[in-house]
């Protein structure tokens, strides 16, 4: 009786201590598991390199991020059908890449849609939605206002927006004038013509939100035939007699809105 009884505590035991091991091995694996999600959490912005658009900033998984010239540190001015296009770049942890600094980055919170924006030396970062994979810039050079995040977009396209309102506006009529020069003296050269109402829209974009604020009225008479001149000089086949008129029409309200800053 005695040696059934060993035979049956001999069996507990047996049973207990593989039990006990059995447990140990999950709770192992568990917080091995528990560990790899949270580094997973903390994502790695990219730094990528390409052949025209030069190196830029991407998320993790390698897609571009995106500068819009419109914004000003610390406020994005892509809302709307904008923002459907150009997605905010939106994240709660990452690490940032070699060569660059943390404070680089902050976030803001965009008035409508009350989400944390991440920012590069204080301009919002966006996604681009027509790209696709990894590496795509399709977005490079948009519209003339949206770059791969980088420095040299900063110094390329934002460095001049600190111009005063009057230095601004006589470098417009410098471009209206350098544009005007070109159709009169050559009409049939398209490439030069487009070059130039290019150019007419790079000076103009610094000061265009401070002309809006300081009077809107006269904002909306130049843009009634500045954003059409623009357009126009910009096309395959100007109509060269259009760009003069409305070369002549944008030049005198920008002169008249300059007369009137003057004596306020």
């Amino acid at each position: 009786m005695k040696k059934w009884m060993l035979f049956i505590t001999a069996i507990a035991v047996i049973l207990l201590l593989s039990a006990c091991g059995n447990d140990s091995q999950p709770k192992e694996e568990t917080e091995t598991k528990t560990t790899d999600e949270a580094s997973s959490n903390t994502k790695s912005l990219q730094l990528l390199k390409d052949t025209n658009a030069g190196e830029y900033l991407a998320d993790s998984e390698g897609m571009t991020l995106y500068l819009f010239k419109k914004d000003e540190e610390g406020k994005s001015n892509c809302t709307e059908d904008c923002l459907e296009s150009w997605p905010a770049f939106v994240a709660d942890d990452f690490e940032v890449p070699d060569g660059f600094k943390e404070d680089e980055f902050d976030t803001i919170t965009r008035e409508d849609t009350n989400e944390e924006q991440v920012t590069y030396k204080g301009y919002p970062l966006y996604y681009f939605e027509k790209d696709q994979a990894k590496g795509d810039v399709t977005g490079q050079g948009v519209k003339d206002v949206w770059y791969v995040a980088s420095d040299q977009s900063i110094q390329d396209h934002f460095k001049d927006q600190s111009a005063s309102l009057e230095e601004g506006v006589d470098q417009v009529l410098v471009s209206l004038e350098a544009l005007n020069s070109t159709v009169e003296s050559s009409a049939d050269d398209t490439a030069e013509i487009n070059t130039k109402g290019k150019e007419l829209s790079e000076s103009w974009e610094p000061i265009e939100k401070k002309v809006e604020e300081q009077d809107e009225e006269a904002y909306e008479n130049i843009e009634k035939s500045l954003y059409p001149l623009i357009e126009e000089a910009q096309k395959d086949k100007p109509d060269v007699e259009k760009v003069k008129q409305l070369t002549k029409e944008t030049q005198n309200q920008l002169e008249q809105f300059k007369e009137e800053s003057a004596s306020s």
